[in-house]
């Protein structure tokens, strides 16, 4: 028992200081207007060796912006809970709903066992692609990370996508009232359990819980950022014009369908991609929303909720509207 109050309390202590350095550091850069670009104005940038900040920058910063999303996020998931009378009513109020769950495809799809008979198939399919595209943790990650414009992008990109899943859902749907049919085995234990709701009451738990399982996907990412601070393969990769025109998006898609991101796993691989690796905005965005909407998890669970048909449709429909948006982004953007 000791030792368990001695891990709440240490859970609890590095939480609030990721927090507290978090505030600090943030309130430090937008007064010095110090961004990733102009880092070499940071007072840390001029008093220690360049490699040691570049330890502090990929995994100091990104570890307290990774905790401070995740809590964010866990707040209001908790709060959200309380109040399930409040069920979306349209896309539009499923879209906005989903965006404040931090949960992966997987982790939505048992939602709609709740649901059933109480909204719409299209608003449904919202709500489950919706979810994992956007939650307060991701955008704070994608602000801080990545910068405004990616974020932007994101949020825009990820509204069209789910909007419009439900709109040809909808359309391809025959029998609006027929029954969805959920299976009685269907639920946390189909999926990969680090993509799954929280259960817990605690949210300093809730948070290191999922911050653990993110651990491995910051710790890959720093070390690939690190090597390409070095390696620089910027030029390289620009005069192959790798995954910026039409192919090389439909490449990002049908690489990001199968794969298994969640919580903004993503943008921790992209960073040194796009800052180092000359990746294209409109490359990174479609790469982001076909690696997190969907994967094989969520799309086995998924035959099991809606059929073969209908789940090679939403594939298929998440395929072409995000090979379409990032053409256009590195197009136009």
């Amino acid at each position: 028992m000791k030792l368990t109050g001695f891990k709440n309390k240490a859970i609890r202590g590095f939480i609030w200081a990721s927090l507290i350095f978090f505030v600090v550091d943030f309130i430090y850069k937008v007064s010095s207007n110090i961004s990733f670009v102009n880092r070499e104005k940071c007072i840390l940038y001029r008093v220690i060796p360049k490699f040691w900040f570049l330890i502090f920058e990929y995994f100091v910063e990104l570890t307290a912006v990774m905790v401070v999303g995740i809590f964010i996020a866990t707040l209001l998931e908790f709060y959200f809970l309380k109040f399930k009378k409040f069920y979306p009513k349209s896309p539009l109020t499923a879209f906005f709903y989903a965006s404040l769950l931090p949960v992966c495809g997987c982790g939505a799809i048992p939602l709609l066992k709740s649901l059933k008979g109480k909204i719409k198939y299209g608003t449904l399919v919202t709500l489950v692609v919706a979810a994992p595209l956007l939650s307060p943790y991701v955008i704070i990650l994608s602000f801080s990370v990545l910068g405004t414009k990616y974020a932007v992008l994101r949020i825009i990109s990820s509204f069209i996508l789910a909007i419009t899943s439900g709109i040809v859902m909808e359309y391809f749907y025959k029998d609006e009232k027929e029954e969805i049919a959920v299976p009685k085995d269907a639920g946390a234990a189909s999926c990969n359990r680090s993509c799954a709701a929280p259960q817990g009451k605690d949210v300093f738990l809730e948070t290191f819980a999922v911050f653990k399982k993110l651990l491995p996907y910051l710790l890959f990412a720093a070390l690939l950022g690190l090597a390409l601070e070095y390696t620089n393969p910027k030029n390289i990769l620009l005069n192959l014009h790798i995954g910026n025109n039409f192919w090389g998006i439909a490449l990002f898609d049908l690489i990001g369908i199968p794969l298994y991101f969640c919580n903004g796993a993503e943008v921790l691989i992209l960073k040194p991609l796009i800052h180092f690796g000359g990746l294209g905005l409109g490359s990174a965005i479609a790469f982001s929303l076909t690696s997190t909407a969907i994967c094989i998890t969520s799309i086995v669970l998924l035959i099991k909720f809606i059929g073969k048909r209908m789940t090679f449709i939403l594939t298929v429909q998440i395929f072409i509207v995000t090979l379409i948006l990032g053409y256009l982004i590195n197009t136009f953007g």
